[in-house]
């Protein structure tokens, strides 16, 4: 396959990882994997492999795995930014489960009080590790999917207070209505 003829070239094994991941493939982005350990042994130390790593760990249920992975990777100026908000993403919502609907009416049966205030100053901590902050949408979702996350009442109608009047701004990142809608509902 192409994407092997350089060694280094995760953006696209990313993306391919994703594609396949979307599409029911992932036994197939396993041997995207290998394939790039075959042709770079040296690979498992490289942070755009360490993340491309989590992407798949993150996609087969494996949580912990992924969270390794991004650890790997999170301290590198190219991937680093990157795993760290797939890292808040798993800590916020371990399960991978999707927001909406019977989700959204047994809040209270999502895990304890402590369970939820440890991953919300876990999130926090990985949040404050993001190096470039200033209006970035990315940066401002995750801020208020923290304060959401932790099931503070008053932290929650923070969040909603800082969203709502950005909901008119165009290109709004992926997840923003699911945190707005998490916000309003508690």
């Amino acid at each position: 396959m192409k994407i092997f003829r350089r060694l280094d070239h995760y953006h696209a094994l990313a993306r391919c990882l994703e594609l396949a991941w979307r599409a029911g493939h992932v036994d197939q982005a396993d041997k995207f994997l290998k394939k790039a350990i075959e042709n770079n042994p040296r690979a498992s130390v490289d942070a755009g492999y360490n993340y491309c790593k989590g992407l798949h760990e993150w996609y087969s249920g494996e949580p912990n795995a992924a969270l390794q992975a991004f650890n790997r990777a999170r301290r590198d100026l190219e991937w680093g930014e990157r795993a760290l908000y797939n890292m808040i993403e798993i800590v916020l919502n371990p399960d991978n489960e999707v927001i909406g609907g019977e989700v959204l009416d047994h809040v209270e049966e999502r895990g304890d009080d402590a369970d939820r205030e440890m991953a919300a100053k876990t999130a926090e901590r990985f949040l404050k590790e993001v190096t470039f902050k200033n209006n970035n949408s990315k940066y401002i979702l995750m801020e208020n999917s923290i304060l959401v996350a932790s099931g503070v009442r008053a932290n929650i109608q923070r969040a909603l207070d800082r969203l709502l009047p950005i909901v008119g701004n165009e290109g709004m990142p992926d997840g923003f209505w699911r945190v707005v809608k998490v916000a309003a509902r508690n």
